[in-house]
């Protein structure tokens, strides 16, 4: 049930699972998550003081920091020590909710075999419920929602700010579109007064175009009229 030191997981958490005689100080089952940055030579070196101590007369029930291993939890009965090791950083409630499964699950399939099984003698016949155990707690979400709070709060959080940045950007856009729009405006009005300006450019220009053929008009006339009316003049003085 022990695996090797040099084994990599994705999740150390939960490093070390044992279960111990007290009256011999015998292990009778221990489990150590691959990739775990302890030890079985120094798990089991946590256990056995642990096991020939006065704490668990003094205090059945118990967390221990230890700068080698992790965080040591323990609870126990009248015949058994249940410990499991875990990071510094896990919540000692979730710690003590992992042992508490562990004691039911040994209590109500394993009892009978306590008082009586030898050193690592129920180590295979549990192995598939404490690795499913392990890896279960190394997930902090799924067994304590309190832990899975400040990971929800997170992603709120990055929701929140990309609906900021997202409302940054529109505002940016729409002041755009206003800048756009009183550009546009601007042009217009500069293109009204523009073109009242020309229309009375080419009004004025057509008054003098008009003024100018109107005179050119009477000029010819006047050179056609002048001679004629001189002529027949003169033929009506010689007539008489």
């Amino acid at each position: 049930m022990t695996r090797g030191k040099d084994e990599r997981c994705d999740s150390d958490d939960v490093r070390y699972l044992c279960i111990a005689r007290v009256d011999d100080q015998c292990i009778l089952c221990s489990y150590l998550e691959k990739g775990s940055s302890a030890s079985v030579i120094q798990c089991h070196d946590i256990v056995g003081r642990i096991l020939t101590s006065e704490k668990i007369q003094s205090f059945p029930r118990l967390t221990i920091t230890d700068p080698v291993v992790g965080t040591v939890h323990y609870d126990s009965d009248q015949l058994c020590l249940y410990i499991a090791i875990t990071s510094p950083l896990y919540p000692q409630r979730t710690a003590f909710q992992l042992l508490a499964e562990l004691i039911r699950e040994t209590h109500s399939k394993y009892k009978s075999d306590l008082s009586v099984c030898p050193e690592n003698g129920m180590t295979h016949m549990m192995r598939p419920f404490v690795t499913s155990l392990s890896a279960r707690y190394n997930n902090l979400a799924e067994v304590d929602k309190l832990a899975g709070i400040p990971k929800q709060v997170d992603e709120v959080k990055d929701v929140m700010m990309d609906n900021a940045r997202l409302l940054i950007i529109n505002e940016e856009k729409l002041e755009n579109v206003q800048h756009m729009s009183d550009d546009l405006k601007l042009k217009a009005r500069e293109f009204s007064r523009d073109a009242v300006q020309v229309k009375r450019s080419m009004w004025w220009k057509n008054c003098k175009a008009s003024t100018i053929l109107i005179i050119v008009i009477v000029l010819v006339l006047c050179a056609i009229l002048i001679p004629v009316i001189v002529y027949a003049t003169r033929r009506g003085g010689y007539a008489s």
